[in-house]
């Protein structure tokens, strides 16, 4: 549901799914704009990229291994590492910036509000690698991790944004800086 121009995910039941994209994706940065309903939620997600069938997914995830702190979800943790971050202090209602780059080499580098949130990091092995997303099998969920994840996220997305890259931290805080885009309901 649109509310005053964002997405509202109330819980259980909104979530937003995009039909099928039309390219590859591999490297990639998801970016958003959200607000969180409470810090004490568990296992949500802000947006995810899936394969069509949800068996592989990567997304920004709020609270799932680790209380209050973000982490760039994947399909059986294969791209997860907990992160030696701080918990989230945003009060309901505040705007919080979270990125995630995923480089051709498997680092996988996580932001909030511009700046680094933790060490950039690469899994080891071979599960941990960059995964490839297929055109017209891909598509891009908001609030939920993977569809019988069970767990949705609650608050609210300003703005969010798929790059078919992964873009440098100068980049991330180039964004943050520039900050979202406001758009009608007729534009979206």
């Amino acid at each position: 549901m649109l509310l005053n121009g964002r997405l509202k995910l109330a819980g259980s039941i909104p979530k937003a799914i995009t039909i099928p994209l039309q390219k590859e994706i591999r490297e990639k940065t998801l970016e958003a704009w959200v607000t969180l309903d409470n810090v004490d939620q568990r296992g949500g997600s802000v947006m995810t990229i899936e394969s069509g069938n949800g068996a592989q997914f990567d997304g920004i995830v709020f609270g799932e291994r680790q209380p209050g702190k973000w982490i760039a979800g994947s399909d059986f943790f294969n791209r997860t590492v907990d992160l030696d971050a701080p918990k989230e202090t945003a009060r309901p209602g505040e705007l919080i910036h979270v990125a995630i780059s995923y480089s051709a080499d498997g680092t996988v580098s996580v932001y909030r509000n511009g700046a680094p949130y933790a060490k950039t990091y690469r899994k080891p092995g071979l599960k941990g690698a960059l995964q490839s997303y297929k055109p017209q099998e891909t598509r891009i969920l908001f609030g939920l991790r993977h569809p019988g994840a069970g767990e949705y996220l609650k608050g609210e997305i300003e703005e969010a944004r798929l790059y078919d890259r992964a873009l440098t931290s100068e980049e991330v805080a180039a964004s943050y800086r520039a900050s979202y885009v406001n758009l009608s309901e007729q534009q979206i």
